[in-house]
Parts: structure tokens; sequence; C-alpha cells
């Protein structure tokens, strides 16, 4: 709908609720709203109002905030309180309730407006808007754009000090808020990383390869949709926003996709502890994913996966054809494995199931059963919800450090651990690491150590090595005496669990230390194997980005592991023999045949799960006593191949209206 001043009508949509998100979206997202290439740009060239959908308890906040007083002046702003669809305790359903109610706001108007949808915790690069405003002057019905979730704690701290106090704006281009982005990339990010080996996630709703350390690709099946023109009336809810409101509110599928960072970036502040526990060690597996994406993704989900999306801090690298290339080959082979009918968006499973939910949480309004077109709640579908098999209690032995270390100085060199000793696969997974250095032997090579380390013993392995310890070092970096000359081309990591979270700092001190195409072995070892709360496996994902080093995109990271319950049990039955006997007695002595006979039973098993083992060290197993982590520069990682041909890719292509980017339409359009 063009206005009497002949502008197009255009409505941005904020929902915001909670203290927290209310105080971010004040302090962080409206200032980048606010940003010259962003809200101004719509405030000129449109009839723009701003419909902000919260709590009324939360209106005094707005009116203390100096970004709502500078949105105030720039264009009309509205508030439609949601007081009545927030609990429930599901921020889709609330979210997606919202946002229909904003678009119903327009009444009569609504296929002749465009609607933009803003979630609290995005936060949009000066020039983002703009993009979309030329979109509206091209005519698209629907736009997708991704987000790049973040960890909060860190990044919120450097927006905010970006923030011009005089103006209430954050002037961020997309570059820079991509560089402070990939500096911080949430846990759950890294684990849908296809081309590292580390961590892994049980949803991949979205999937990344690493192209160089400036530049991340991405294919999305749940993607954000950030600009709509209603072809029709809101009709009842029946499906989340992401995926319900598209093929609802236009059915005739003209829709675009921004693919580059540089014409639209926006990040997604999450808290960095959100959805840990569906983290876990060991590389992303095709088949699993597969299983998982046909169990609830829709004909539109699998048709925004096939489109590429770069972030990137630079200028894009001259490899990002290959690993394009790569992408395709690997969804390619992952859509041939997926059930070949999408689940219908139409009373979503996953909406259903949370939508029961969220009625039952309070009786719903008047208001509210309106805007589901009458529908009674007792005649909705109900689904109960399937829980998550409860976590397998782990054997927890008690066990004494005291012996354990005394147990440490009496067995030998790391190379010559006897199969029977618990720890040989752990060792195993160094020794790897050694072989294959191959002709790398030659460089020269630095190993830093924790007190108490068993790779401090005099070993032949290691006798090319520099040996280092690891406080001595970080205390010489931190006084700037460490500085030398000398650089290294390998360098052996050792780290026990309680140091896990420090890696990334030392990765930091230490860089200096590092030839440009360096080898870097992190070897984190679990030294209380009689605690549960202690398992790699689940603990190391939870604390990845304190773990990987700021560069890591730049590297090829795969991981081996050990461990395993089996040799957890053997491990604690052997603790328990060791301490009866080191207690043994006059009055007890008759029990040392038995006990002696029982050990070596023990070491018998183990040795025999040892042998069991030992080339399965590329799986993460439950109960991890021990994981290296591989970190090689100057190669690129690649991913499972298939048989299909790019070109069955481009026919899909063809549905989105494809555009040349809007910087470059400018570009080619200036005198």
């Amino acid at each position: 709908m063009r206005t009497m001043t002949g502008r197009q009508k255009v409505k941005l949509l904020v929902v915001v609720w909670g203290d927290r998100y209310v105080r971010e979206f004040s302090q962080i997202a409206l200032p980048a709203l606010l940003a010259s290439g962003n809200l101004p740009v719509l405030a000129q060239e449109t009839d723009l109002e701003v419909l902000i959908m919260t709590q009324r308890g939360s209106v005094p906040f707005f009116d203390r905030e100096p970004a709502y007083g500078a949105l105030g002046a720039l264009c009309p702003v509205r508030f439609i309180f949601i007081d009545d669809l927030i609990p429930g305790g599901n921020f889709g359903i609330t979210l997606t309730l919202a946002y229909a109610r904003g678009i119903r706001d327009s009444g009569e108007e609504q296929t002749s407006t465009y609607f933009i949808f803003m979630n609290a915790d995005f936060v949009v690069a000066n020039g983002s808007l703009r993009t979309l405003y030329w979109k509206i002057k091209e005519g698209h019905a629907a736009v997708f754009a991704p987000s790049l979730r973040v960890c909060s704690e860190p990044t919120a701290t450097v927006l905010l000090d970006a923030v011009n106090p005089a103006t209430a704006c954050l002037e961020m281009g997309p570059r820079e808020m991509v560089r402070i982005a990939l500096k911080n990339l949430h846990p759950t990010v890294i684990a849908k990383t296809i081309t590292q080996g580390l961590v892994r996630c049980n949803e991949y709703n979205h999937l990344y390869w690493q192209v160089d350390g400036s530049t991340l690709l991405a294919r999305n099946y749940l993607i954000f949709v950030p600009m709509i023109k209603p072809e029709r009336p809101m009709p009842p809810v029946n499906s989340y926003s992401d995926y319900g409101f598209v093929p609802e509110l236009v059915p005739s599928g003209r829709m675009t996709a921004l693919g580059d960072s540089d014409d639209f970036f926006m990040l997604e502040l999450q808290r960095t502890a959100q959805e840990n526990q569906r983290l876990r060690c060991g590389r992303p597996n095709q088949v699993e994913i597969a299983a998982e994406l046909s169990r609830w993704t829709t004909r539109e989900h699998r048709f925004v996966a096939e489109h590429d999306f770069v972030f990137h801090s630079g200028e894009l690298p001259a490899n990002l054809p290959a690993v394009r290339a790569q992408a395709f080959t690997y969804m390619t082979a992952l859509c041939r494995l997926m059930s070949p009918r999408p689940v219908s968006h139409l009373d979503h499973p996953y909406w259903t199931v949370w939508f029961n939910t969220w009625l039952k949480a309070r009786p719903p309004t008047q208001r509210f059963i309106a805007e589901l077109g009458g529908v009674p709640p007792d005649q909705l579908q109900s689904l109960a919800p399937k829980s998550e098999d409860p976590l397998e209690t782990k054997l927890s032995s008690p066990s004494r450090s005291s012996l354990i270390d005394r147990l440490r100085q009496h067995f030998g060199r790391a190379s010559k651990v006897p199969i029977w000793r618990h720890n040989w696969l752990d060792i195993r997974l160094v020794l790897n690491w050694l072989d294959g250095l191959g002709e790398r032997r030659q460089r020269r090579s630095l190993m830093l150590y924790s007190t108490g380390s068993f790779l401090t013993r005099p070993d032949p392995q290691l006798a090319s090595f520099d040996h280092v310890e690891l406080d001595t070092v970080l205390d010489l970096q931190a006084r700037d005496e460490g500085s030398s000359s000398t650089r290294y081309g390998n360098v052996l990591l050792h780290v026990v669990d309680g140091s896990l979270r420090a890696v990334r700092t030392i990765f930091a001190q230490i860089s200096s230390l590092f030839d440009e195409d360096v080898e870097i072995a992190i070897y984190a070892e679990n030294w209380n194997l009689g605690s549960t709360a202690h398992d790699l496996s689940g603990k190391l994902p939870i604390i990845i980005q304190d773990f990987l080093p700021d560069e890591w995109l730049d590297f090829e990271v795969t991981a081996t592991f050990a461990g395993g319950r089996i040799k957890r049990w053997l491990r604690a039955m052997e603790v328990l023999l060791l301490n009866r006997l080191v207690s043994i007695n006059a009055k007890s002595v008759l029990f040392l045949p038995l006990l002696a006979g029982l050990l070596s039973i023990v070491w018998g098993l183990t040795a025999v799960n040892n042998r069991r083992l030992r080339n399965r060290l590329s799986s993460c197993p439950e109960s991890c006593s021990s994981i290296l982590v591989r970190f090689r520069r100057g190669t690129r990682p690649r991913t499972t191949s298939s048989c299909a041909s790019p070109q069955s890719a481009a026919i899909r292509h063809q549905a989105f209206s494809e555009s040349p980017s809007p910087r470059a339409s400018a570009a080619r359009a200036a005198p």
C-alpha cells in the first residue's frame, strides 16, 4: 500500500519481554537498528511505523532509554501488549503468536504492507535494512536471511562499548560485526560445523563449513524470515513463524534469499550455556543428521537448505568455490539419506506438542481464541511430547589420589606402557600423533606439560622436543620475558581436565612461538576416572568456546578419543583392588592371593579391551578419559562425496527469485 505521500507502508515488528531481553534490546539491538543504514533509510523512503510487542510493565523501562527516545523522534512507535501470550514457557510459541497479532493489527491493509520482523536478541549490521528496502523496490514478497548465533556474555560487552552515547546508535558495518561473531561463536555453531571433528550436536537445523580464518559457509534448514508482504490476510496460526508464515502468507512462493553477509548480517545473542545438553564430543555423523532432519523438516526447510549463505569479515577468499562444491556434495548425499517425503507445516508435530503444553499453562483469553479462528483449545490435536531417555547412572568408585599419584611415578616411559595398563589407550593417542608427523619430525618441536604429566619422563619418542612446564612459559610470557626468535613447527600441549577452560588463553599467550604452518596437538586427560562429573565427552563440548583458539576456523581440526564404559569399570575395579592390597594387614593376609588373582584378571580383561578398541579411536565413547585434538594449518577440510551433479541444484534454485547482490547492483549503477 502506498500512502498519500506515495510511499510504501512498512511496519517493523519487535517482540520483546523479560528484563534481560528488554535491556539487551534497548541498549544493543535498538541502537543497531538506529544506525544510519538501517531504520533512518526506511523512515526516509517509506511510511514506517514500529510496533513493539511487550508486557505492560516494560513500558516505563523503554521510556528511560535514550535509544527509545531517538526511535520516537525518527518514526511513529506503538506498543501492542502480549501479557496474555507470555505464560507457557515456550519462547517460539509466544514469538509466533505475537508476530501474528502484529500483522493482524493492520486489518485490511495486511496485504499492502511490508512487515519486517525482529527478535529482541538479533543485532543487525549497519546497512542491512537498506538491503531490505532494495528488496521492497524489487517487489519480493518474502526474504530469507540467516542469523549467526554467538555467546552473548563476551559479545554484548563489545557491542555495548561500540554504542555512541551521544546518538544512542551502534554504527557497525557487517564485516566488523562478522569479525566479532566469528571470535565468539556459540558452542552449538561450532558443533554444527561439518568440517571439524571434535564436537557434535543432536540437532542440525544449521550446517557450517570452514572456508578460512575469516569466512564461514552455511546451509540452513531453519532460517529467519526478516520480511514478508502477505498475499492474503493472516490465517489462524498453525505452525512456527520460521516455517509456517511463508507458505500461509506467500502461497505464490515469490521469495529471495540474502546469501552474503555484506548485504545483510544479523547476529543472535544467546547465553553460552543455551542448549549445551545437546552437545557431545565426536565428529558429526551424516547418517544420524539425515535421520534427525527427516523427523521434522518441511518442504520449506528443504527448499531453503539448497541455498548457500556466506559470513565473511574480509574479502571473499579464493577457495570459496571449492568449499561451496564440498558443501553441495555433502548436502546432495544428505538429501539422499533423508526420507523422500517432507513433513507438512500444517500442525507440525513440534508446534502441536508445544502449543498444547503452552495452552495448559493458563486459560486463553477470548481475544486469543478469536485470533485462532474461533477454534476452542480442546478441539486441537494433542500429541504427547517424547521425553529424552535419562542418562544412565555411571559407576563411581572411591579412589585414593595418593595411591594413584604413587602408581603414576612407577610406570615407565609413555611408549613402553604395557597393554594391560588402564592408560594404554590414552597414551596411544599421543603416540599415534607422533607417528603421523612423518617428515615434520625434522621440524623444531615443543612440548608443554602440566605438573605431574607422564610426558615428562624420559622417552625416545619425545627426545627431539623442547620440554617446558606450562606454568613456567605462561609466567615468562606474562612478564614479557618469553619473547624469542625460536619458532616451532610442532607443538604438543598436555592439559588435565581442570585446565580445559584455559586452553584458549594459553593459545593466545604462546602463539608467538608458532611457525606459520604449525601443527598443534592438545592432549586433554581426565585424571579423576572415578567421577562421572569428569567425563570429557560431556564436559568439553559445553566449554568448547574457551577451549578452541581464536583462529580455529583457519585450521583443520580433527580429534581422537580414548575411554568407554568398560574401560571405566575396569579402572574402577583396579583402583578398588589396589586399595585393598595397600590396606591389607596380618589379619587379612589370607586374602592376598585372592586379591592378586582378581587383579590379574582385571589386567587381563583390560588388555583384551585395549586391543579391541585400538583401531576405534576416531569415535568418541561414553566415559571419555582422554582426547587428542590436532590443529593443522594449510590444509582445507573435505566432506563426504557423492555422485550428484550441480545441475540438479541449479534447477531447484530457480524457484528463488535470483537477483544480483544489492551492493553489486548499486556499484554497477554508480557513475
